[in-house]
């Protein structure tokens, strides 16, 4: 089981992977195709259609890997779908009536166009998600990983051609929507084979939306909440000082999380499914949450380390001097992505029934991001905002890791043992093909 383990995380890993060399090689392309207020706008528009894509499912989709009967899993798939289409129509209704508001609100100017592009990006968002969720109920990481490559390949491709198009440059909107688009179709095809229509019927739908209902109810309300704490600096940095600021900003995020998605995103998506499996098994998933810790420490150290120490050097170099802000936050941030990746090992609190611990730390979340960046704000400018988001970030996800190790009786002595004890990535490396 343990190879089998290894094997799925390095199918998803090998594509993302793939997915974020794409990134490094075109950042410095896009860094001079776009400016850092043309990314600011991008940013913003994203942030808005990522907090919103939390409740357009009512995260019904996250639950999708947890059945064990195959009927009630496809039922979860179906009802996240029909909600989806219902809250996208509802978001559409919302930017029609509050378009001028939104826009004064975030400096946007003559943007309403971008606006309505929000609910046609969740909509597509939510769909590839669910499916996603599905290949990952069926064990089909392969898939998942392949519309990981088209998405990214597309999307790059689409945003520098259109960036020399047009001058404006919502070409990153754009391109970004169109590679969503050709990967969940993608997606959509090759997961034909595990959507048995004839198995779904309202009964059963009716069935998961009241067994689970601690998706629409706990988890989602906290995910939410958790969803604006991520995306608070891009809402509050164009809102205070202008989307200049979460341009550079949204650049720093993006190149200093290329180390961890590269690995992070495929070892919680297979993670999550594996913790699914041995629950119920306390002596297994304690061993297997010490181990997985350990490897990424070993993994992420020396990355997080360079990028701590030369991050504005080597942001100033690869995307030029016009950047150098980006890379100044980079170097502020790297602590902060440093402890996500250790807690990417994620879904034991929704897993273990536990949505009301969750719930109570993204709160803390959300109000240790408001409270850094409003200080910011107040005392000092966007760099003290961001220092103080930092700051007050890693102390949340230091308790995350303390609550995780605690609830599935793990020891940080025997995480550190695994750590001098054996080196994990020959283990990734020896596990067979991607």
């Amino acid at each position: 089981m343990e190879n089998d383990i290894f094997k799925n995380m390095l199918k998803i890993s090998g594509s993302t992977t793939i997915t974020q060399i794409m990134g490094i090689l075109v950042l410095p392309i896009l860094s001079r195709v776009y400016s850092p207020e043309n990314f600011g706008v991008y940013a913003l528009f994203f942030s808005i259609s990522n907090i919103l894509l939390i409740i357009a499912t009512w995260q019904y989709d996250v639950a999708i890997v947890i059945p064990k009967k195959y009927e009630d899993s496809l039922s979860l798939f179906f009802l996240s779908i029909l909600l989806l289409s219902f809250m996208s129509l509802g978001f559409f209704l919302i930017m029609i009536f509050f378009n001028t508001f939104i826009l004064n609100l975030f400096r946007l100017n003559d943007l309403s166009r971008i606006l309505f592009l929000i609910p046609v990006h969740i909509f597509i968002s939510g769909f590839y998600q669910s499916l996603r969720y599905l290949n990952s109920r069926n064990n089909a990481f392969g898939n998942t990983a392949k519309s990981s490559i088209i998405n990214s390949g597309i999307t790059y491709f689409s945003q520098i051609i259109l960036g020399i198009l047009f001058l404006d440059g919502s070409g990153l909107v754009y391109g970004s929507i169109f590679g969503s688009l050709l990967a969940t179709i993608f997606l959509l095809f090759v997961s034909v084979k595990f959507i048995s229509i004839k198995s779904v019927n309202f009964t059963g739908i009716r069935k998961v939306m009241y067994g689970y209902k601690k998706f629409p109810t706990v988890t989602t309300l906290g995910n939410f909440l958790s969803g604006v704490g991520g995306q608070l600096p891009v809402l509050l940095l164009s809102s205070f000082f202008g989307t200049v600021y979460s341009g550079f900003y949204s650049i720093a995020n993006k190149a200093i999380n290329i180390p961890s998605r590269i690995i992070a995103g495929s070892i919680s998506e297979v993670s999550y499914k594996h913790t699914s499996d041995i629950i119920n098994d306390n002596k297994l998933l304690s061993t297997y949450f010490e181990k997985s810790t350990a490897a990424i420490f070993q993994i992420s150290i020396l990355p997080f380390l360079i990028i701590f120490l030369f991050g504005r050097i080597l942001v100033t170099f690869f995307l030029g001097n016009d950047w150098a802000v980006a890379g100044l936050y980079i170097q502020i941030l790297s602590p902060l992505i440093f402890l996500q990746f250790l807690n990417s090992p994620i879904g034991i609190f929704l897993q273990k029934n536990r949505n009301d611990i969750l719930l109570g730390w993204q709160v803390m979340y959300l109000i240790f991001s408001a409270i850094g960046l409003i200080s910011g704000y107040v005392y000092g400018g966007p760099t003290v905002s961001i220092i103080n988001f930092s700051l007050l970030l890693s102390i949340c996800y230091i308790i995350s890791i303390y609550l995780n190790f605690r609830l599935v009786n793990a020891s940080f002595k025997n995480m550190i043992f695994n750590i001098k004890k054996k080196f994990y990535l020959k283990k990734f490396l020896n596990t067979g093909d991607i």
